[in-house]
C-alpha cells in the first residue's frame, strides 16, 4: 500500500496537509482578473503594471496579490507600492546572495509593522539563500519564466518544512511542483 493511501499514516496527513492551496493568484490584466475573481482566484498584478482598468466606469476591483518587477527590481518602490495597493499577498523579490537576503527581511519587517497579517513571500534564487530567509516569511518557488528557476539551483528536500509559493508556470507545471515539494 502507498503511504498516500494510508489514512491512518501520519505522514500522509502530513503529505495531505502540504498539498493543501491557501490561494492561488491570478495576476493580469481586465477583464481576465475579474472573471478570474469571480471564479475564487485571487487578483492582483505585477507592480509596474496595474488592471488597466481605465476603459471600465464603477469597477473596483481588490488589489489582493502584488508580485515585484523581478526584471527591473526595486525594493523601496514595491514597498510604496505595498502601501499604496495594501494587498493581503506581496512578492517582495527575488534574492541572489545572502549579502542581500537583510534587505529583503527588514522590508518584510517595515510590511508586517502595517500589515501583520499579510502574506510576504521572498523568492531565493540560490540553496544558500533558502536557509538564511527566516521561516516566519514564505518563499517563492519560481516555475515560470524567471532567469533561474528553483529546480536549476536546489532538491525539492531543500524546500520541505517550509511554507512555500509556486510562482509561475502552467498548471501542469504546478502540480508536478506540488507533487515534488511535498
Amino acid at each position: 500500500m502507498s503511504i498516500l493511501e494510508s489514512n491512518s499514516s501520519s505522514t500522509a496527513s502530513k503529505i495531505s496537509a502540504a498539498r493543501q492551496v491557501e490561494f492561488v493568484g491570478f495576476l493580469h490584466r481586465l477583464p481576465f482578473a475579474l472573471e478570474a475573481f469571480d471564479l475564487g482566484f485571487l487578483p492582483g498584478f505585477r507592480e509596474d503594471c496595474g488592471y488597466q482598468e481605465t476603459q471600465y466606469q464603477n469597477l473596483s476591483l481588490p488589489v489582493g496579490m502584488l508580485d515585484n518587477d523581478f526584471r527591473n527590481p526595486d525594493l523601496d518602490r514595491f514597498v510604496d507600492r505595498f502601501f499604496e495597493y495594501e494587498p493581503g499577498v506581496g512578492v517582495i523579490g527575488d534574492v541572489d546572495e545572502i549579502d542581500d537576503v537583510d534587505a529583503h527581511v527588514a522590508a518584510a519587517r517595515e510590511i508586517q509593522a502595517s500589515y501583520p497579517e499579510a502574506e510576504l513571500i521572498v523568492v531565493p534564487k540560490s540553496r544558500a539563500v533558502i536557509d538564511a530567509i527566516p521561516e516566519t516569511l514564505v518563499l517563492g518557488y519560481s516555475r515560470g519564466y524567471a532567469d533561474r528557476l528553483a529546480h536549476e539551483f536546489s532538491d525539492p528536500a531543500d524546500w520541505r518544512g517550509r511554507r512555500v509559493h509556486i510562482l509561475g508556470g502552467s498548471p501542469p507545471k504546478q502540480l508536478d511542483a506540488i507533487r515534488q515539494l511535498t
